[in-house]
């Protein structure tokens, strides 16, 4: 029994030797948060919020690329539509085929429509996300990711959203050329 437990093991650890975060491989994917949050003497606040993302590790270690933030909110009769344009820059350390931690920075352009039964305004701003996170690599290609981001979101000179937030999101990665 011993023995056939190591076999699974060293065939299981023969399957992650892709180099994932090798220069010119890319990576797409990216994250989904939704739920519902309770406000006090309030409706409570729906909002759905989904981020695909598109790179290419420009150095060993090193990703580039760009995503799209698109958020939905509503509370009783009022809703919130913003859609962000945010280039992003990751970089990973360690040498694990299985788990690689990284740091990623992104921040761009964001435009948002707020709407109630008064009628509906559109502003534009921008939008910083940073934070740390973890890849934990299925196979050779796929990764689960959770990371940690501090938001920051600044509309027409108000600052509208500092926030802590968790993200659960996939990526696939593809050899390059």
């Amino acid at each position: 029994m011993k023995n056939k437990i190591i076999l699974i093991i060293l065939l299981t650890a023969n399957t992650f030797t892709f180099g994932q975060t090798d220069k010119g491989n890319k990576l797409v994917g990216g994250t989904v948060r939704f739920g519902t949050q309770y406000v006090q003497n309030n409706d409570n606040l729906l909002f759905l919020n989904f981020n695909p993302n598109y790179g290419k590790f420009v150095n060993d270690y090193i990703a580039a690329g760009a995503g799209i933030n698109l958020n939905f909110q509503k509370q009783m009769d009022n809703t919130k539509t913003s859609v962000s344009l945010l280039p992003f820059g990751r970089y990973y350390v360690g040498d694990s085929d299985v788990l690689q931690f990284y740091i990623e920075l992104k921040g761009g352009v964001i435009y948002q429509i707020d709407s109630n039964p008064g009628g509906a305004t559109t502003i534009s701003g921008f939008q910083v996300n940073t934070g740390p996170g973890v890849a934990f690599f299925l196979n050779d290609n796929v990764s689960l990711d959770f990371l940690v981001n501090y938001k920051y979101v600044r509309l027409e000179e108000i600052i509208v959203d500092k926030r802590l937030i968790f993200n659960f999101g996939f990526q696939i990665y593809l050899e390059g050329e």
